[in-house]
This record gives structure tokens, C-alpha cells and sequence, in this order.
């Protein structure tokens, strides 16, 4: 819990403005450039690697696969403790290492507005930081969330949970999209918000034009799911008050 209050506000900074890969080793100072926006960067850039943070005798890391956090390291500190504690950092050095090992393989502004009603979502995926920033900026809202990273478990929450809207990686460890997106349709017919990008989204949008309610991001970027979700309570509003 103690991570909400250090990450108010983390989903409005600015996008990064470079979209070139990672490829060799890139080192800074804190003080010059905020770990938010660092973070935002590894995300666009896909970075498969590590960022490595110092501050005095402390030291802690960001472990990413393909410009997802998979694992937040610190001696000491849980994820989401260490998560918290490197946030508050506004001094110190970094570096962004690239992996080269192909075995060994988030940000987005305010977009979520004010509405009257509260609401659960259901978030499916491996993405941390998105995770915590939909926790963020929907909890502070009064919206409901529950996450989770398996499939199996997401069906036994929405037929115990009955969340209003679900958002969910389009891979998963233990379910592939479409038989897990026909279970869903199964239970009922709550909108699903599918985290797609650029890559792979023309096969989903054939998927998602036969299948009702569906939404597919434009990219894999925490704003434009933000984004989605943001369109999705309108449509929510809209019934309420017709």
C-alpha cells in the first residue's frame, strides 16, 4: 500500500521521445532525469535488460523482457517495497544494461476521469508497472481492482467476482487469448480490453470484429490501455444516465 501515494501522478509525465532500440549500455544521473520517464523510455524502446540504480550505499534494479518489468530487485525489499523506495529517488546514477541473452528476455498520463460510479476490473497480466499504475490511478478513483497473471484464476474471478470490465495480456502462462476469450464469452459478456500492439493487432481485430465487446489497444503502452479503459466507462456512463 505503501507504493499508491508514491506513485500519485506517475502517469502523468510526458512520453518519451525516443523510440530507437537499446542496444548498448546508457548511463545518467537521477537528478537530470527522473525515474519515471526512465522507465517510460525502456517501455517504448522494448528493452530486454536491466536498470540498474545506485544512491549511496544503496542499489536496486528493474528487470525488463521485451519493455515489460518482470522482476524489481533490492536487497532486503519486496517488489513493490523496492518498487516504492526507488520511486522517491531524485538523486543518484543509473544504467540501462541490454541483455545479451535472448533466454533471459510502463508510464502513460491522467487519462482516467472522474466518474460517479465504482467499478471492478480485472487486470491479466505480466506487465508490473502496468499493473500498478491501473491499481493507482483507478483506486484513487474508487474503483475495485484484483490482478492476476493467470488465466485459470481470471475465469474463477469473474464467475465469483463478476468484475464490470477485465483488461488482459493477449499471451499468458497458462491460457492463449482466444480459447480464454470464448470461456469469458461463455460466462457472460463483460468487456474485455485486449493489450495489443501494433504487431499483432490486425489478427486480433479479426477476432475482435466477431467477437462483441472486445477493444484492442493501439500499442502495448500503459497510456493508450489507460486510454481504452478511459472510452469503456464512458460507454458505462452513457448507459447509466440513457
Amino acid at each position: 500500500m505503501g507504493f499508491r501515494d508514491k506513485l500519485r501522478g506517475l502517469v502523468t509525465r510526458g512520453t518519451s521521445q525516443s523510440s530507437q532500440e537499446i542496444t548498448s549500455i546508457e548511463l545518467g544521473d537521477l537528478t537530470n532525469n527522473s525515474l519515471t520517464d526512465i522507465l517510460a523510455d525502456c517501455e517504448q524502446r522494448h528493452l530486454t535488460g536491466k536498470v540498474i540504480l545506485k544512491r549511496g550505499s544503496e542499489t536496486g534494479a528493474f528487470v525488463y523482457r521485451r519493455g515489460k518489468i518482470i522482476r524489481i530487485l533490492m536487497t532486503g525489499f519486496t517488489d513493490d517495497e523496492a518498487f516504492s523506495h526507488m520511486l522517491s529517488w531524485q538523486s543518484g546514477q543509473y544504467a540501462i544494461r541490454p541483455s545479451m541473452l535472448k533466454s533471459k528476455e510502463v508510464h502513460g498520463r491522467d487519462v482516467i476521469q472522474h466518474t460517479n460510479a465504482q467499478y471492478r476490473v480485472l487486470i491479466v497480466s505480466l506487465n508490473k508497472l502496468l499493473c500498478k499504475l491501473f491499481e493507482v490511478k483507478l483506486g484513487e478513483r474508487g474503483h475495485k481492482i484484483i490482478v492476476t497473471e493467470s488465466g485459470v484464476q481470471a475465469l474463477e474471478l469473474i464467475q465469483n467476482w463478476r468484475p464490470h470490465l477485465i483488461v488482459s495480456d493477449v499471451e499468458l502462462p497458462d491460457a492463449s487469448c482466444e480459447p480464454l476469450i470464448r470461456q469469458i464469452r461463455a460466462l457472460g459478456n463483460v468487456p474485455v480490453i485486449l493489450l495489443t500492439s501494433a504487431a499483432n493487432q490486425k489478427y486480433y481485430r479479426d477476432f475482435a470484429r466477431n467477437t462483441p465487446n472486445i477493444f484492442l489497444t493501439e500499442s502495448d503502452s500503459s497510456e493508450n490501455a489507460l486510454e481504452k479503459t478511459n472510452i469503456v466507462f464512458d460507454h458505462f456512463e452513457r448507459a447509466r444516465s440513457s
